[in-house]
């Protein structure tokens, strides 16, 4: 089924990757140099950077972006990493158990542009 057979279209959420328009890849790539000195056990190495480690892979943000079309965001939406968030941070309403969803990106086949 084309993006244009589906009528309009609207993908918004936390993608979990990375758009190249909205990413400072150099920033990133910082953040995880700091997230890997600290025991956490998390790989977000592994998560959003290539093969090497050294770049961040774009690619499945590209995939959704070209299966879609139209990235509403062009980088106003992020970037939502490196944040300064964290789960146990002011922000969080009493009570609650995690920050609310930030989307970082906004994907649409036109019909909302």
């Amino acid at each position: 089924l084309e993006a244009d057979e589906a009528g309009p279209l609207l993908l918004l959420g936390d993608f979990n990757t990375l758009s190249r328009v909205a990413t400072d890849e150099a920033a990133v790539l910082r953040w995880l140099d700091a997230l890997d000195a600290v025991p956490h056990g998390l790989d977000l190495r592994r998560k959003f950077a290539d093969a090497s480690g050294s770049k961040i892979d774009f690619e499945p943000f590209d995939i959704l972006q070209t299966a879609v079309g139209h990235d509403l965001c062009d980088a106003a939406c992020g970037p939502t990493i490196p944040t300064g968030l964290l789960p146990d941070a002011p922000e969080v309403p009493e009570g609650r158990r995690q920050i609310g969803l930030r989307p970082d990106g906004a994907l649409s086949n036109g019909a909302f542009q």
